[in-house]
């Protein structure tokens, strides 16, 4: 009977520890915004920044789990019951920001930083509870840590020199296009210039009748190299863009 007195939490006690844990997050991303100690060195700094980065990456979903028991200490059955509902019709969004929680601790996944994740490669432009946002040639694309976690990525923003080009190969008249692609997709096997890591991506385009080809390139080899080697191979191609 003492033992569940003692461990019995009210709603004052709840809004308490929320508005403590509110406050210590707060000050801690302040601290970390303004951190600057001059009489240390930058190195001895960057540790420190990380340090707390780690911190206020781990307290917070040990606050939410900390107070999740107190929520249902208040009152176990209808709380309880409460939560499982909640739990049940966010589970997608509970998964993204865990999973999040994991792959952030590492401190890999920056803004501004390159990064493919299976067919989708650019700059890393938000990096949310939830997920990332990549900025690319089409516009804006957002991934959840869950589906990130799943498909696997790669940051290639140390590849200093690496191009990813977009071409657009236009065949001979009365060539079938699929059959065009086809080719294309096996005349790009045999070039020693690419970026194996990247899956290359062709598409047909019938209204114009070609075809666009998206590919990473070797570090330190240029797209005039690539194209060059197209036109040695009697192929049309024209670059689109190139970052």
């Amino acid at each position: 009977m003492e033992f569940s007195i003692i461990y019995h939490f009210t709603w004052t006690d709840f809004f308490l520890y929320l508005l403590l844990g509110i406050i210590v997050l707060k000050l801690t991303e302040i601290v970390r915004k303004n951190l600057n100690i001059r009489f240390i060195s930058r190195s001895f700094n960057q540790k420190i920044l990380l340090s707390i980065k780690r911190f206020e990456i781990i307290a917070e979903p040990l606050l939410i789990i900390f107070l999740t028991v107190v929520f249902i200490s208040v009152h176990i059955f209808y709380n309880t019951i409460i939560l499982t509902a909640l739990t049940i019709i966010f589970f997608p969004g509970l998964r993204d920001y865990f999973t999040g929680r994991i792959m952030l601790f590492n401190n890999n996944i920056q803004i501004n930083k390159k990064i493919k994740a299976q067919n989708e490669i650019g700059i890393i432009k938000k990096r949310g509870r939830f997920g990332i946002q990549i900025q690319n040639e089409i516009g804006k694309t957002y991934i959840g840590y869950s589906e990130l976690f799943k498909i696997g990525y790669t940051l290639i923003s140390d590849n200093e020199g690496s191009e990813l080009c977009i071409l657009q190969i236009k065949p001979d008249k009365n060539i079938n296009l699929d059959k065009f692609k086809h080719h294309i997709f096996e005349f790009i096997t045999t070039i020693p210039y690419i970026e194996r890591s990247y899956k290359p991506l062709i598409k047909v385009n019938n209204q114009n009748d070609t075809v666009k080809l998206k590919i990473l390139l070797k570090k330190n080899i240029s797209a005039e190299t690539l194209l060059n080697l197209f036109r040695e191979n009697n192929l049309n191609c024209e670059l689109i863009q190139v970052y």
